[in-house]
């Protein structure tokens, strides 16, 4: 556990996990921020306000703990009104902490920027929008219907582009010796094949990441180092099968066509 500041609290209402977040007005804060919020590469001269940004937070935490440590460390520094984390493959890693100033926000990032949590030391910064909860308190207007229409169209988008790129590519099952999808019985766990073995291990990750996560459900990516293979993970076995026949035979360079296949059940 965390070496001081870590204890529970009553006062910390309990929010949902999913990436809808539809119970909770500042968990819908979470998807403003994480719609602009670029997480590997963060900007330096953010303005100050009342939310920070906090990651490099151990995800083995369950979420309940997690929260509930945070809510002790950082209120120490002033009035929190409300923290934001996630379970979903996007958000694992992160949390937003509302408070209810900026003078409390900066005082909490100078104190516990690098501070040793979890055996992980954290990563603080400003967020780069308001909150709802903030906006609202200020008397602005959040109109989260737009946003979720917003995010509904790049995600649309996105998955298109994927479309039109796979039929632009040649399938696999049509090549010559390609391997296609070898078991045909329905796992949530996939198989990836002929990803490009000269890729760096963190950068395989990034962008077999980058094609299965508009695809609901992801649970997990494995990379096999030097391998040229994955596992994908999804919730269900149905989230399983739309991926795979979405990305199926997916041409990720001029001789590389993605080979997905079902991790045979025990």
């Amino acid at each position: 556990s965390p070496r001081r500041g870590c204890r529970g609290t009553d006062t910390e209402r309990e929010m949902s996990t999913d990436e809808v977040m539809a119970e909770a007005a500042p968990a819908e804060a979470a998807k403003e921020v994480v719609a602009e919020e670029q997480t590997e590469e963060r900007e330096v001269d953010i303005p100050p306000k009342e939310t920070l940004y906090v990651h490099n937070l151990n995800e083995k935490v369950k979420l309940d703990e997690l929260k509930k440590a945070l809510y002790a460390l950082f209120s120490q520094h002033g009035e929190v009104l409300d923290i934001v984390a996630c379970k979903t493959y996007k958000l694992r890693g992160q949390a937003w902490i509302i408070f209810s100033s900026t003078a409390s926000a900066t005082a909490a990032l100078q104190h516990l920027n690098g501070f040793e949590f979890y055996g992980k030391p954290l990563v603080i910064s400003y967020a780069k929008e308001l909150s709802d909860v903030i906006t609202e308190r200020k008397g602005g207007v959040v109109d989260k219907e737009a946003r979720r229409a917003a995010k509904r169209k790049r995600q649309e988008s996105f998955l298109e582009e994927l479309k039109q790129k796979k039929k632009r590519a040649v399938a696999v099952r049509g090549k010559p010796g390609a391997k296609g999808s070898r078991n045909e019985v329905p796992n949530n766990i996939l198989f990836v094949e002929n990803i490009p073995t000269s890729l760096d291990a963190k950068i395989a990750h990034d962008m077999v990441t980058e094609l299965f996560s508009p695809y609901e459900g992801l649970q997990e990516i494995r990379i096999v180092p030097g391998k040229g293979v994955a596992f994908v993970e999804y919730a269900t076995e149905a989230h399983a099968v739309t991926a795979l026949n979405g990305l199926q035979g997916f041409k990720i360079s001029p001789e590389c066509f993605l080979a997905l296949s079902y991790v045979r059940k025990e």
